[in-house]
């Protein structure tokens, strides 16, 4: 009877832990179901997540003052954008020979240019040079920077400059006003640029001898604090040296020689147009 009873009990014991294996089994493939839906569930969320943010931003680009409360082109969710590279486009100059030549300076010569750096926002460093660098990059012109002065702009919008082909021409003025000082930087007025021309030999010979480009420093001061502002500040001295070198304005918001600022970064092709053209002007 011994011999039977513990027989019994080994049956009893071995059922019992394949019981127990099978309960350990399904434990674990319950927490493995449990890790799968969790797993699921991040990734859902992480992708909600995700498109409310896209869905956030790309409403700010579309309609910067719906989070900002500013209107209008120069509002904080605007972007300097980047003109098209290739193609044609308007063109106008300032000034043209009576054959219809337009005029820019020799482009046999450096242009010359000091800078008064008074009253100059400290964000706008080397501003004034890296316009410089981009408009001589687009239009061939060689500018030679003479290093700081303090003469100050001259009220009448030209430089001055001489008069007659005796006179050494003094070089290109670039300075920082507000609209006590000079009054055509005014509103929303954030520069002035303009050149003297002379005609040594008639119409014809007529060519830019110096010039000057005033800077709006209050204005360019508060753009430079917004987002993009040193691009689109940059854009506009671009501007101002385009009038410098001879380009006038044109009505196509393609351009950067547009009358009002249309958002963009640098030249567009039909200012590149214009400026090839003001670069094949012949060697005096």
């Amino acid at each position: 009877m011994g011999i039977v009873r513990r027989a019994r009990a080994w049956m009893r014991y071995r059922q019992m832990s394949r019981r127990l294996a099978e309960l350990d089994r399904l434990d674990r493939g319950a927490q493995r179901g449990r890790k799968r839906r969790l797993g699921r569930a991040n990734l859902i969320f992480i992708g909600c997540a995700l498109a409310v943010l896209g869905l956030v931003y790309g409403l700010g680009r579309a309609f910067p003052s719906l989070l900002t409360g500013i209107p209008g082109p120069w509002s904080v969710g605007d972007s300097a954008r980047e003109p098209s590279p290739t193609g044609t486009g308007p063109h106008a100059f300032l000034m043209t020979t009576p054959t219809g030549r337009p005029v820019g300076y020799d482009p046999c010569r450096p242009i010359h240019y000091v800078l008064n750096p008074s009253g100059q926002p400290d964000a706008a460093a080397n501003l004034v040079q890296d316009a410089v660098h981009q408009v001589a990059a687009a239009s061939g012109f060689t500018f030679a920077d003479d290093g700081v002065t303090q003469q100050r702009p001259d009220l009448s919008g030209d430089g001055g400059g001489p008069r007659s082909p005796r006179q050494n021409a003094q070089p290109v003025l670039i300075a920082w006003a507000d609209r006590a000082e000079f009054p055509r930087v005014r509103g929303d007025i954030e520069g002035i640029g303009g050149s003297t021309s002379l005609e040594p030999a008639g119409p014809e010979s007529a060519r830019y001898v110096t010039g000057q480009v005033v800077l709006n420093r209050d204005g360019l001061a508060e753009l430079l604090n917004r987002r993009d502002g040193y691009v689109r500040a940059r854009a506009i001295v671009m501007h101002e040296l385009g009038h410098l070198v001879g380009l006038d304005h044109v009505n196509a918001p393609g351009e950067l020689m547009a009358p009002n600022y249309t958002g963009l970064a640098g030249f567009g092709p039909g200012d590149r147009e214009g400026l090839a053209r003001l670069r094949a002007s012949p060697c005096w």
